[in-house]
């Protein structure tokens, strides 16, 4: 869905097109698009299940034995500063960044679109699906323009990981007057309970949607929203705090990378 916003003032590209899709995990493109995944591994299951094997040995040579000996102490005291199941959960814990993708933008001519009756001023369609591409340009892939990382909760068993992405249009100029759009959000997950909750914020458009095991758990349609391309100057205006809900089963047979 190919959009224009009159920008005569700045004078900049006045239509560049969009995706022109519903919202979904594994069809159609994207302007910005990051898929990661979050691994803990079985070794924090085999320590565990060590440190508990052996603390039941120490305890079980502690009660035959009347007399603790100086290295039956201090095997205890050793097992008392081993950290706890959920310290060890999270220790074993990455975040691994499978895919980044930034799609190319497209510059049309006006008299290649047409407004779609009923939707906002800057929706538009081409007229034909032919439709010549004046010039395209992408993004480059940086950590500045698209990026996650994990981090660490105030609980033991809680990570997240926090997602942040900056990307302008490369066809507008010049570059240092373009707004970006702007995700600023941390999925938490608490790997005791089970659960996930979203913080943070992000641009009210273009739209935005994420998913957790291929769930569809947050979308942001600027149509049903009300607001357009000229939000993208403003500040990150929707705020995200969303209650815990249980992490979603895997729904999808494979990850699909566009």
């Amino acid at each position: 869905m190919p959009f224009g916003v009159d920008t005569t003032a700045l004078h900049v590209v006045p239509v560049i097109g969009g995706d022109g899709r519903s919202f979904s995990y594994d069809e159609g493109n994207s302007r910005v698009e990051i898929r990661l995944r979050l691994v803990t591994s079985s070794s924090s299951n085999r320590a565990n299940s060590s440190a508990a094997a052996e603390e039941r040995a120490n305890r079980a040579s502690n009660t035959s034995s009347r007399d603790a000996t100086s290295s039956g102490q201090a095997q205890q005291q050793q097992h008392q500063q081993q950290p706890g199941v959920e310290q060890q959960q999270r220790q074993h814990v990455r975040l691994d960044v499978v895919h980044r993708h930034i799609g190319t933008s497209n510059e049309y001519s006006p008299d290649d679109i047409e407004h779609v009756t009923g939707q906002p001023p800057w929706f538009h369609r081409l007229k034909r699906p032919d439709a010549a591409i004046i010039k395209g340009d992408t993004l480059d892939i940086t950590d500045d323009h698209i990026n996650a990382e994990l981090v660490l909760g105030e609980s033991q068993s809680v990570v997240g990981a926090h997602i942040s992405i900056s990307a302008v249009n490369p066809l507008i100029k010049p570059a240092p007057l373009v707004p970006a759009s702007n995700t600023d959000l941390i999925v938490w997950f608490d790997l005791v309970e089970g659960t996930f909750w979203i913080q943070g914020e992000h641009d009210s458009f273009p739209c935005c949607e994420l998913y957790i095991n291929g769930t569809l758990v947050h979308q942001h349609d600027p149509v049903e929203a009300g607001t357009g391309p000229s939000f993208l100057a403003g500040p990150l205006d929707v705020k995200l705090d969303t209650p815990r809900a249980p992490i979603p089963a895997w729904v999808v047979s494979q990850p699909v990378v566009q």
